[in-house]
């Protein structure tokens, strides 16, 4: 560990009669070592059970100073972690090995708090059984949250990566059957790839702004403007309105941003696919329904009186790509066909 000096200490040694360890580090070494580190330390005498600490010791456990014993130290472990921390004692005494571990330790105000520990046996009788061992502990809160919030960012990354190409190889199916030819596919492909991209450094900036939390969540009203902005820096000739009724701010994890993004690139590049007569504006509405959840209402008004014809009806690319994606969203989505024009309305948690 940083900070601390470790030093050797001698391993299989029978006390000589009446006398101490040869080559044992001096008391004053020791103590100044422990001290100046701030390391907590421990001598365990297994036969009466006592131990023995110095004042780091007292402080890290939250405990004034007195006479303990090692039941008394098993008492402030975490429920969790005893019978882990027991079996790694047991190997310690039985099988001669050192321990190295980190536990938690419950606080007398009730706080829970990470301790990183070493040990070893360093006097054993004649026969082996081990007489006296000693330890050191250390407050492993600050590195454990590290640790924690580092495994939360790779599987949030995981999710991101495997929704991204679960979305990608659907696009890719689902354009091979459709009726877009080879370069209307490498368009909408292109557009898609270009609209992820935006949206991933959306939820990047979300966890630098944030970095206390392991997998900062995002506000959908985030997440549909930069949609729309990079579609119509990509697409070119946008719907002629867009209405934009974002309400009350609407948060979505992280690793699901991509899902919704892609879900409302597809609904913008279907709406510009529409002849130039068909197009009369869009309202996009984001609100709450009546259990809580996130609604996103798509309602596209059309220049003339709509009709369920292939320039204006969903197609089978549209509808199985939003299904996929309102799956990953964990929500529910319909579509249909109204006298001003196609409606989509989709419900995630949120």
């Amino acid at each position: 560990m940083s900070g601390i000096t470790v030093f050797p200490v001698p391993q299989h040694r029978v006390r000589p009669e009446g006398g101490e360890f040869c080559g044992s580090l001096p008391p004053e070494r020791s103590a100044l070592a422990l001290q100046v580190s701030n390391v907590a330390s421990w001598e365990w005498d297994i036969a009466t059970g006592k131990v023995q600490s110095n004042a780091a010791w007292y402080a890290l456990f939250g405990l004034p100073p007195g006479d303990y014993t090692a039941d008394d130290f098993f008492c402030r472990v975490y429920h969790e972690d005893v019978a882990r921390l027991q079996r790694e004692h047991e190997a310690c005494l039985e099988q001669d090995v050192d321990y190295a571990t980190e536990f938690r330790i419950v606080l007398p105000d009730g706080a829970l708090r990470w301790v990183g520990g070493r040990g070893r046996v360093i006097e054993r009788d004649a026969g082996g059984t081990p007489i006296r061992m000693l330890g050191v502990n250390w407050d492993a809160t600050e590195h454990r949250s590290q640790k924690d919030r580092l495994a939360a960012l790779a599987a949030e990354m995981d999710q991101r990566v495997t929704n991204g190409y679960e979305l990608m190889a659907t696009l890719i199916r689902l354009g091979s059957h459709s009726a877009l030819d080879k370069d209307g596919l490498a368009a909408m492909l292109a557009e898609q790839v270009e609209v992820m991209r935006a949206v991933h450094a959306l939820t990047a900036e979300a966890a630098e702004q944030q970095p206390e939390l392991h997998a900062p969540d995002i506000a959908v009203a985030d997440v549909v403007l930069r949609v729309v902005e990079t579609c119509a820096q990509h697409g070119g000739d946008a719907p002629d309105a867009l209405h934009l009724d974002l309400g009350a701010v609407h948060m979505l994890p992280a690793g699901q941003a991509s899902a919704l993004a892609t879900l409302l690139c597809e609904l913008l590049i279907t709406a510009r696919r529409r002849p130039a007569a068909d197009r009369g504006g869009i309202v996009l509405t984001l609100d709450k329904d009546q259990e809580g959840r996130t609604r996103l209402l798509w309602k596209e008004r059309l220049g003339a009186p709509a009709e369920a014809s292939p320039a204006t009806a969903g197609s089978p690319f549209r509808d199985v790509l939003l299904q996929h994606c309102v799956a990953l969203l964990g929500g529910s989505w319909r579509s249909e066909q109204t006298q001003e024009g196609p409606r989509v309305e989709l419900l995630f948690p949120g």
